[in-house]
């Protein structure tokens, strides 16, 4: 929940290059490749899909959506008992190479 707040709320570098502006419709399929835990924080590394609705211009009104595989790796500090998101360590990379094929 953590994260998709993250992507919703922070601009995608590798999404925002391709379009004038865009905005996400959905992210779905989250997977968790590694866990790797301290005593007071935890790593992950894990994958998601995001479909995004793209704009050419100003003047587009409809956009096109496209769907892309995307890693993250974030890291989370224990709060009083409850993992909370260290928005600073967030990295996301976007897999964009079918929208220029």
């Amino acid at each position: 929940e953590q994260l998709q707040d993250y992507i919703y709320t922070n601009p995608l570098e590798d999404i925002d290059v391709l379009a004038n502006h865009y905005e996400i419709d959905d992210m779905d399929e989250l997977v968790i490749d590694s866990f790797e835990s301290g005593i007071d924080s935890c790593l992950i590394n894990g994958g998601f899909n995001i479909s995004v609705n793209l704009y050419l211009d100003h003047e587009d009104d409809d956009g096109f959506t496209m769907s892309f595989p995307a890693k993250f790796q974030a890291s989370f500090d224990t709060e009083d008992g409850e993992f909370k998101m260290d928005s600073d360590s967030v990295r996301i990379s976007v897999n964009t190479d079918k929208f220029y094929e």
